[in-house]
């Protein structure tokens, strides 16, 4: 929270296209890292005046970091936990979350034209990924080839469109299969948080990261996947909400 202030108001810059501050210090996994801390207080603590002074605290950090990928999969987290009874909450959080990102955000509601939306150097980054993968569909480019296309940006800032431009389809299949084991295991377990906490994982490394930099969503991937196997929900902390 407190490099949150500091980077913006104590003079701290930004490098131009990167997340690196002139700190040394990633602002995206500052911001990831926070949001935790947001699902964690909102879902967990009894205390609900607690609970809200510490999301709001750490939300308006996230805003002042600038980074839109953790602050819309909180969004979303927390819709898909309303929408256990409802799944139209699931839909609105879905139209929400674009609003959010392309035009909240991302273009200040200033560039509300299909043109600002394609100016969006992400857009460029995800059909130049688009591209070497229908170039090289089963195969891919190779480890890290993803990051020489993209240049400045390092990524393909989703974790989709990497590992089929990086891995074809060989590596696509796999791990289009260990998703949907582990939204199976969601869908079964949503009254316990970490259930929330791999969603939101995996939600922030829909818009950011790189394969290797992804710990977390690995991380959190490797315990949810060891819980189906195990088929062991006793270590998973049910909602006090």
């Amino acid at each position: 929270m407190l490099f949150g202030y500091l980077k913006k108001f104590g003079g701290i810059e930004e490098l131009k296209w990167s997340m690196i501050t002139e700190a040394n210090t990633d602002v995206i996994y500052i911001s990831r890292a926070m949001g935790l801390g947001v699902l964690a207080s909102f879902f967990y603590l009894k205390n609900k005046m607690l609970k809200i002074t510490l999301a709001i605290s750490l939300i308006f950090c996230m805003l002042i970091l600038n980074e839109i990928g953790p602050i819309l999969a909180i969004l979303l987290s927390v819709f898909a936990f309303y929408s256990r009874k409802n799944s139209a909450y699931l839909l609105m959080a879905i139209f929400l979350g674009i609003f959010f990102y392309f035009f909240v955000i991302e273009k200040f509601i200033a560039d509300l034209t299909l043109e600002g939306v394609l100016s969006d150097p992400r857009v460029d980054i995800y059909i130049k990924n688009l591209n070497y993968f229908l170039n090289h569909p089963f195969c891919g480019i190779g480890i890290a080839g993803s990051a020489n296309i993209v240049g400045e940006y390092q990524s393909a800032h989703n974790i989709f469109l990497e590992i089929a431009a990086e891995f074809g389809i060989i590596g696509l299949i796999p791990f289009l299969g260990m998703v949907v084991l582990l939204f199976d295991k969601f869908l079964k377990n949503k009254n316990f948080l970490f259930s929330y906490l791999w969603l939101y994982s995996f939600i922030v490394v829909q818009f950011s990261g790189d394969i290797a930099l992804n710990t977390m969503f690995w991380a959190f991937s490797a315990i949810f996947m060891s819980m189906s196997i195990n088929n062991d929900d006793n270590i998973s902390i049910r909602l006090n909400i």
